[in-house]
């Protein structure tokens, strides 16, 4: 319907709200019958706003096709708005150039909808054919994304980054005939492309070492290494995290280095004490800096260190309130110029309280019938005796332990606000050992465990 030629370049905008350029195809010859609303043959398309839909007619029906056919061709597309919707796939990036040919297509925002797929890169030979699929997280697709490479293709040097966010419900990213050396994978919310031999990612993109992922990064991106690599020497400006292959994160900032740059302390119950504090470093710092904290929730230690490279400590502090105790630490040094401190690093640290259970719950268990041991649920042991036999708690009361030493001792009973437990009960409360496969044996000592859950 609207065919892009060489070297032209076409904006659709809708200036008044509910526009629309829809096409249905009225012959329908046989699968191979082509038709789309718009191909971008070595052009420029962009799309600010309103509708570019097919409403079908044909199998092969695109609301946009991005071609690029030929040695050394160029086709772009550029999705900031609006909406793209097809009977079939909504868009085709067609990467069939040879030489120095890019066919780009970015989704910045908008909705891309296709009833098969909503985006499908078809790299259709078996030529080393060029691509760039990036979709961000302010766009929507409704379908899945299709990444396709014709049989037998020794390379595939294409650039994907697709943010999670964006694939709306069950939408994912599929493939066919992914060369080997190379993988499409969700890395730190995006998909994207990993060969064997990348040692970094970021935004879904993997990268053979460290130093070409910084330079591909933007400020406030997060590297992931796949690796083992070495963060000691990373040095940028740039102001990003690292995440390591052991999950440890670096904030590097303004030429400075703090790590770990999350710290998770958990979960206690209320009137807990005694968390353990957790050590950060920073690196590169010449001066000694300085630790604010945006929360009274968490103890700081006395930075120390020299020669570039000094430590603090990081601690809840004891008997704090139940919720969510979330705070955001700032590193900071003095500067003689500007007068303002300059921001080093900042680190978030997580830490939960959960409430104590109220006192007037209790458990007891009733050992062959006889005598019995009970406690509310807020004061559980380890462990207690009953006539000799163990009974073993663990550390919320959730389940426990019981063993039978002769087979004279029939039965347990556990009572939960005095109701009996029926799980895994008789309804009278009583488990013969027989009953729950412990074998009898002459008089030899046996052992049963049973496990009652009570569902707090």
């Amino acid at each position: 319907m609207i065919n892009i030629g060489l070297g032209a370049d076409l904006t659709i905008k809708d200036s008044i709200g509910g526009g629309k350029i829809t096409l249905t195809a009225e012959i329908d010859r046989d699968w191979n019958a082509y038709s789309s609303v718009v191909s971008n043959q070595r052009g420029k398309l962009t799309v600010e706003g309103g509708t570019i839909e097919h409403l079908g007619g044909t199998d092969m029906a695109y609301g946009i096709d991005n071609l690029t056919n030929g040695k050394d061709t160029y086709a772009e597309t550029v999705i900031n708005g609006g909406t793209v919707k097809s009977t079939y796939r909504a868009i085709r990036q067609f990467l069939n150039g040879a030489g120095t040919a890019q066919n780009i297509l970015t989704v910045n925002g908008g909705t891309i909808e296709g009833a098969n797929k909503s985006i499908w890169m078809q790299d259709p030979s078996a030529n080393a054919n060029t691509g760039t699929l990036t979709v961000s997280e302010d766009a929507t697709l409704k379908g899945d994304v299709y990444l396709f490479v014709t049989a037998g293709s020794a390379e595939w040097p294409v650039s994907v980054s697709i943010d999670a966010d964006a694939l709306d419900g069950e939408s994912t990213v599929v493939t066919g005939n992914v060369p080997d050396g190379s993988q499409v994978k969700e890395t730190e919310g995006y998909w994207g492309i990993v060969d064997d031999d990348s040692v970094s990612v970021t935004k879904g993109m993997g990268y053979p070492t460290v130093d070409e992922a910084i330079d591909a990064a933007e400020a406030g991106d997060t590297i992931t290494l796949l690796a083992d690599a070495d963060v000691s020497s990373v040095n940028t400006t740039k102001n990003l995290t690292i995440v390591d292959e052991n999950g440890v994160k670096y904030s590097l900032m303004n030429g400075y280095k703090v790590y770990p740059s999350e710290l998770n302390f958990d979960s206690e119950q209320a009137g807990y004490s005694g968390v353990a504090a957790q050590t950060v470093t920073i690196e590169g710092v010449g001066t000694k800096p300085t630790v604010t904290v945006n929360s009274s929730d968490y103890v700081i230690g006395e930075v120390q260190g020299d020669n570039g490279k000094y430590t603090f400590t990081v601690q809840p502090k004891d008997g704090l309130s139940a919720g969510n105790h979330d705070a955001s630490l700032t590193v900071t040094i003095d500067q003689a110029s500007p007068s303002a401190d300059l921001n080093v690093g900042t680190i978030e640290a997580k830490f939960t309280v959960t409430a104590k259970p109220s006192s007037g719950s209790s458990i007891s268990v009733t050992y062959n019938g006889g005598n019995s041991f009970s406690t509310s649920k807020s004061d559980v042991p380890t462990s207690v005796e009953i006539d000799g036999v163990p009974v073993t708690f663990n550390g919320n009361g959730s389940n426990f332990t019981v063993g039978c030493i002769n087979p004279g001792a029939k039965w347990i009973k556990v009572s939960w606000n005095s109701t009996t437990v029926t799980t895994n009960f008789t309804p009278d409360g009583l488990v013969e050992c027989a009953n729950i496969g412990i074998p009898k044996t002459g008089d030899m000592p046996i052992w049963a465990a049973v496990a009652a859950f009570f569902g707090f």
